[in-house]
């Protein structure tokens, strides 16, 4: 067995190597209320807690500024 193998870990495909490999749709994609940019959840966080738009930096949090796909 390589590092290439790949496993299933909450929804997101990891490799052995821990390279994680984002989800393009489902649960973990938002989508700008402002800007109308699409991207995964992931890069609207640094925390997992406060949630803001990295295209426009106006829109904040799920629900208010951003919505699931």
């Amino acid at each position: 067995m390589g590092s290439d193998i790949l496993k299933l870990h909450a929804g997101v495909l990891v490799s052995m190597a821990g390279m994680q490999i984002t989800k393009q749709s489902g649960r973990d994609m938002l989508v700008c209320r402002k800007c109308a940019a699409e991207f995964p959840e992931g890069r609207a966080t640094k925390d997992g807690w406060h949630y803001e738009c990295p295209e426009c930096g106006e829109a904040e949090g799920i629900g208010d500024g951003l919505r699931r796909v």
